[in-house]
């Protein structure tokens, strides 16, 4: 007996939904046509245009100098080619300076462009495996989401190289501050296993600053960042994605309109008895 009254009421369920397909039709219609409307209209398309850079030097721990190290141990913590961790490279890519450097290249501010609100349009991400980082722009002009992309990409590279090399003059004024203060207590050292000692302190520390100022002057510090992968005009907006919307209309029209077909008769008839 309860399956005949499943079945019994499957049949008047099917029938009730059959006397309402109009309803379920139009409700249906409507949410995709309404999904349509903002999704072909009122929404604007937006493009993303990517970049690949290359790490070429990169480390999982920054460098630590404490004062307790002594002068060998310091000179040996400060690297010829500074190198950064990926989160470094990571945070710069959005830093108001880089962002700043953007929008003068390509005169961006005459649009209304400001360092925050290009970094918004900025998604940047790391591939640490293979030392990659990803820079995507986004836009709605596809053009410019090519050209913030490569100018990103290139204005970066020149950006980190910059401060590498102001790094590496740091290293150069630091090994030469040392050195003044390992002369002077050379020329007031009296012992002559301290003289010794100092001495060669200096020795080393000339080799340093002698192997940091070549490496400075042959720019080595513009070798750890290559731009591998340029950003091409994408012909293919990523939002809104239109299909997506009207299917998830679609089914929601279905729902809505099945729920619409079945409460309206009910309420009805229970209007009637009343």
């Amino acid at each position: 007996m309860q399956r005949d009254y499943e079945e019994a009421d499957l049949k008047v369920f099917g029938k009730l939904l059959k006397k309402r397909l109009w309803l379920i039709v139009l409700v249906t219609l409507l949410c995709v046509g309404a999904a349509g409307v903002v999704s072909y209209i009122l929404l604007p398309p937006v493009y993303e245009a990517g970049t690949v850079v290359l790490l070429t030097q990169v480390t999982d721990k920054t460098p630590v100098v404490t004062q307790k190290d002594d002068l060998n141990t310091i000179t040996n913590t400060i690297p010829r080619i500074p190198v950064l961790t990926m989160s470094s490279y990571l945070l710069q890519i959005k830093s108001d300076a880089l962002m700043s450097r953007v929008i003068a290249k390509l005169n961006l501010e005459e649009e209304g462009y400001t360092p925050r609100g290009l970094a918004g349009q900025v998604r940047a991400r790391a591939d640490e495996g293979a030392n990659l980082i990803e820079i995507t722009v986004s836009s709605r002009d596809p053009v410019r989401a090519a050209e913030i992309a490569n100018t990103l990409c290139l204005e970066f590279v020149l950006y980190m190289n910059e401060k590498n090399r102001e790094l590496m003059d740091q290293s150069i004024a630091y090994l030469r501050n040392q050195r003044a203060y390992v002369a002077k207590d050379l020329a007031g050292a009296s012992m002559e296993s301290e003289k010794v000692r100092l001495n060669d302190t200096l020795v080393y520390l000339d080799s340093r600053i002698a192997k940091t100022q070549v490496a400075r002057s042959i720019d080595l510090g513009s070798t750890n960042l290559v731009v591998i992968s340029a950003a091409s005009i994408p012909e293919v907006p990523v939002r809104p994605r239109r299909e997506m919307n009207m299917a998830v209309a679609l089914v929601l029209g279905l729902f809505v309109s099945i729920i619409l077909a079945v409460n309206i008769p009910a309420r009805r008839t229970a209007e009637h008895y009343a």
